[in-house]
């Protein structure tokens, strides 16, 4: 295995041995692939938001089956009282 200075040092020899082509080649790659991790991060967030938003349901479900008012629902799930009823009454017309 080649130390990274010695990587680091190797990768600028090369660069600058490069066209404009290549380098322009190279910079779009790069550019495309952090667009890809972007991308995959927002995927990712949105997944665990929606996890997060279904545990909340379900647990106001669980809260509203155990007997709590909405007004302890709410509180409780940081959500208003709005909320909680329309969650409860989704879950009911189901």
């Amino acid at each position: 295995m080649i130390p990274k200075v010695s990587q680091t040092k190797w990768f600028f020899k090369v660069l600058h041995q490069w066209s404009k082509e290549e380098l322009k080649a190279y910079d779009n790659v790069t550019i495309k692939e952090q667009d890809e991790r972007g991308e995959r991060e927002i995927v990712v967030q949105k997944a665990l938001e929606k996890g997060e938003e279904k545990g909340r349901e379900e647990m106001i479900i669980e809260m509203h089956k155990e007997g709590f008012s909405t007004r302890q629902i709410a509180k409780v799930s940081k959500k208003s009282e709005q909320e909680v009823t329309q969650i409860i009454d989704n879950h009911t017309n189901k």
